[in-house]
C-alpha cells in the first residue's frame, strides 16, 4: 500500500513539473514573438510597436523572464530612436544594460552600448560615443560574434575619422573588414570599403579612394544592393571628376538611373546637382539646364536646405548667364532663404552643442565642488579618526608600558627567588656530594681497611691451619671468600658514591668488569656483551647502584643455580631516552618468577627496580634458559 502511495506522489510530481516547464516555454515563445513583432513595427508603425513593447515588459516582469525584458527595452530604444527621441532611447538602452548585467546577457549589453554610441555619434558627441563603442566591442569580443564586432569596429573607425585621427580610423576599418569577412557579410564589407574611400578622399589620395570605391561597387553589384550602389557611383564620380571627367560622367549617370529607379529623392537631387556642375565646367549648357530644371521641383518636396540652396544658386547663375535676370533674382531670393535656414540650423545645432557642453561643464564643476566638499568631510572624519586612533594608541601604549613594567617586576622577583632556590639547592647538592665523599672516604679508610685486616688475618690463619681438620679449614676459606666479596661490594659502593656523573658507557664498563671477574672463576661459561648508546646520557649514583646490584644478583644466580654455558648481556639506550639491560642465559631455566619463602634475591631485584621507577621482567625461555630485562629512565 505504501509503495503505491509513493509511486502516485512521484507521478503527480512529474506531471506537475512537466506542466510548469511547458507553461514557462510557452511564455518564452510568446515573449520572443512579441519582441520580433515590435522590432518590425519600430520602422513601419512605431506607436503600435511601443504598445506591444509595454505589454512585453509587463509580462516579462510578471513571469521573471529577465532576458526577454532586456530585449524589450532594446526594442523600445530602437523605436524612440526612429521617432527622434534620443533621450528616451538612451534611457531605454541603459535600462536594458542594467537587466543584461544581472543575468550576464553579454550580447544584449553590447548591442545596447553600441546603439547608445550611434545616437551620441549622430548628435556629434564623438568622445562619449567612442567610449560606448569601445565598451561594446570589449563585451562582444568575449562572444566571438564577428558580425556585431565588425559593425562596432566600423563605428569606431568613423569616430576616429571624424576626429581627424585617420591612422586609428584605418586600424578599426581594417579590423571591421576582417570581422565581416569571417561572418561572410559582404554588404557590410562594402560599406566599410566606402568609408575607407571617403577617408582617402579627404586626404586627397584619389587613387586609394577610387580603389576602395571600385571594390565596394563590385560587391554591391554582386548582391544587387541598389541603394548603396547608387551612392557609391556618385562618390566614385566625385573622386574621378578632377582626373577623368568622362568616367565621372558615366558613374553620375549610373547613380542617377538607380536613384530614379528606387525613387530616392535625396540621391537623385545630389547626383543631378553634381552632374550639372560637371556639365557647367564642360560648357554643356543644355544638359546643365535640363538637370537643374528637373530637380528644382524636387527640392521643395525633399526639404533639405543644404541641397536646396546649392540648386537654387546654380539655377540662378544659369539664368543670369542667359539673360533672364528676373528669374535669376527670384532664384537668388530662394537661395538666400534656404541658405539662411541651413546656416541657422547649423548655428542652432552649434548653440545647442555649446549649451550642452556648458551644462556639462557646469555639472562637472558642480561635481568637482561636491567632490571637494566630500573630500574635506572625508579628511575631517579621517583626521578625527586618526586623533581617536592616536589617543587610543597613547592609552594602549601607556597601559602596555605599565603592564610590561609590572610583568618585569614580577619576572624579576620570580627570577630572584628562582636564583635563591637554585643557590639553596646547589648548596644542598654540594653538601650532599661532600657528605657522600666523606662517607666514601670513611668506608674506604675505616671499613675497607678493617675488612682488609680481616682478610689478611684469615689468609694467614688459612696458611697456619694446613693440618687442621677439613671442616675448620672449609669454614675459614668460606669466611675468607665472603670477606673478599664484602671488600668488592664496598669498592663498588664507594665507586658509585664517589662519582656524581656516571654515564651509560661507564656503567657498561663496570658491568663487564664485574662479569669478567666472576667468569674468570667459572671458565665453563661463555659471556658476550652488546652495548649501544645514542647520546651516552648520565645516570644518577642511586640508579647506578640499584642497576648494578640487580646485575650482580642476576649473574650470581646464573653461575650458582642455572647451570648455563653461555650468557648474553645487552645494554641499550632507546630513542625514548630509556635504558634496557637484558641478561639471557641458556641454563635450565628459572622455576619461579618470584621468590619463594625464605629466598629474597628476586624480591630484592624487583624492589630495586621499583625504587628507580623501572620495570623488571623475569621470564623462562621455552627453548631453555632465563631472560631478565630491566627498563628504566630518569636520565640526564
Amino acid at each position: 500500500m505504501k509503495k503505491k502511495n509513493v509511486l502516485l506522489l512521484v507521478l503527480v510530481g512529474l506531471l506537475f513539473n512537466s506542466f510548469i516547464f511547458a507553461y514557462s516555454t510557452k511564455d518564452t515563445i510568446l515573449i520572443n514573438q512579441w519582441n520580433e513583432k515590435s522590432l518590425e513595427l519600430a520602422f513601419s508603425d512605431p506607436k503600435e510597436g511601443l504598445k506591444i513593447i509595454e505589454k512585453t515588459i509587463a509580462f516579462c516582469q510578471k513571469t521573471g523572464f529577465v532576458k526577454g525584458e532586456a530585449m524589450a527595452y532594446i526594442r523600445r530604444g530602437i523605436t524612440y530612436d526612429v521617432i527622434s527621441k534620443p533621450d528616451k532611447a538612451i534611457a531605454a538602452y541603459r535600462r536594458a544594460i542594467e537587466l543584461a548585467q544581472t543575468i550576464d546577457y553579454a550580447k544584449g549589453e553590447g548591442s545596447a552600448l553600441n546603439n547608445i554610441g550611434l545616437i551620441l555619434m549622430a548628435e556629434n558627441r564623438l568622445p562619449e560615443a567612442r567610449v560606448y563603442f569601445q565598451k561594446a566591442f570589449d563585451i562582444i569580443r568575449r562572444l566571438n560574434n564577428d558580425q556585431l564586432l565588425g559593425s562596432i569596429a566600423n563605428n569606431l573607425g568613423m569616430i576616429y575619422h571624424e576626429t581627424d585621427r585617420d591612422e586609428k580610423a584605418l586600424y578599426w576599418f581594417r579590423k571591421s573588414v576582417a570581422f565581416k569577412l569571417k561572418a561572410n557579410d559582404l554588404v557590410e564589407v562594402a560599406n566599410t570599403f566606402a568609408n575607407i574611400s571617403d577617408l582617402y578622399q579627404g586626404q586627397n589620395n584619389f587613387d586609394s579612394a577610387a580603389f576602395y570605391s571600385y571594390r565596394a561597387i563590385e560587391i554591391y553589384q554582386k548582391n544587387n544592393n541598389r541603394f548603396h550602389l547608387g551612392k557609391s557611383f556618385n562618390n566614385l564620380a566625385l573622386i574621378l571628376v578632377k582626373t577623368n571627367q568622362g568616367e565621372a560622367e558615366k558613374f553620375y549617370l549610373q547613380s542617377l538611373e538607380i536613384a530614379r529607379e528606387i525613387e530616392n529623392l535625396p540621391m537623385q537631387v545630389s547626383t543631378s546637382y553634381n552632374l550639372s556642375q560637371l556639365y557647367r565646367k564642360q560648357q554643356k549648357v543644355k544638359q546643365e539646364f535640363k538637370l537643374l530644371e528637373e530637380i528644382y521641383p524636387l527640392i521643395q518636396r525633399d526639404g533639405t536646405d543644404e541641397l536646396a540652396y546649392k540648386v537654387c544658386f546654380a539655377f540662378a547663375v544659369w539664368h543670369f548667364n542667359h539673360g533672364d535676370k528676373k528669374r535669376g533674382d527670384q532664384l537668388l531670393e530662394e537661395y538666400a532663404e534656404h541658405h539662411r535656414n541651413y546656416f541657422n540650423a547649423i548655428q542652432a545645432k552649434n548653440l545647442a552643442e555649446i549649451e550642452r557642453k556648458y551644462e556639462m561643464n557646469q555639472q562637472i564643476q558642480a561635481n568637482k565642488i561636491l567632490k571637494k566638499s566630500n573630500e574635506l568631510k572625508s579628511l575631517t572624519i579621517k583626521k578625527n579618526k586618526q586623533q581617536t586612533i592616536l589617543l587610543n594608541l597613547i592609552w594602549t601604549a601607556s597601559l602596555s608600558i605599565i603592564a610590561l613594567v609590572g610583568l618585569g617586576l614580577v619576572l624579576w622577583f620570580r627570577k630572584r627567588n628562582t636564583i635563591r632556590e637554585l643557590e639553596s639547592q646547589k648548596a644542598v647538592l654540594e653538601a650532599t656530594l661532600q657528605e657522600r665523599k666523606r662517607i666514601s672516604f670513611d668506608l674506604h679508610d675505616n671499613v675497607g681497611s678493617q675488612l682488609s685486616y680481616v682478610v689478611s688475618n684469615l689468609e694467614m690463619l688459612n696458611e697456619a691451619t694446613q693440618q687442621a681438620d677439613e671442616a675448620q679449614k672449609d669454614r675459614i676459606q668460606r669466611t675468607y671468600k665472603m670477606s673478599q666479596e664484602a671488600i668488592d661490594s664496598l669498592r663498588d659502593t664507594v665507586w658509585a658514591l664517589h662519582n656524581s656523573s656516571i654515564t651509560v658507557d661507564m656503567l657498561a664498563d663496570k658491568l663487564e668488569t664485574h662479569a669478567r671477574k666472576v667468569i674468570d672463576q667459572h671458565q665453563s661459561i661463555d659471556v658476550q656483551f652488546q652495548f649501544s648508546s645514542l647520546t651516552n646520557p648520565v645516570i644518577s649514583p642511586e640508579h647506578t647502584m640499584h642497576v648494578f646490584r640487580i646485575f650482580q644478583e642476576s649473574f650470581s644466580n646464573i653461575w650458582r643455580h642455572a647451570g648455563a654455558t653461555a650468557v648474553l648481556v645487552r645494554l641499550e639506550e632507546l630513542p625514548s631516552r630509556e635504558i634496557v639491560m637484558q641478561i639471557v642465559d641458556n641454563g635450565k631455566g628459572i622455576e619461579y618468577t618470584d621468590s619463594p619463602k625464605g629466598h629474597f634475591g628476586l624480591k630484592n631485584m624487583f624492589d630495586r627496580a621499583s625504587q628507580i621507577g623501572g620495570i623488571l621482567k623475569v621470564e623462562r625461555i621455552s627453548t631453555g634458559g632465563t631472560s631478565i630485562t630491566l627498563t628504566f629512565g630518569g636520565l640526564s
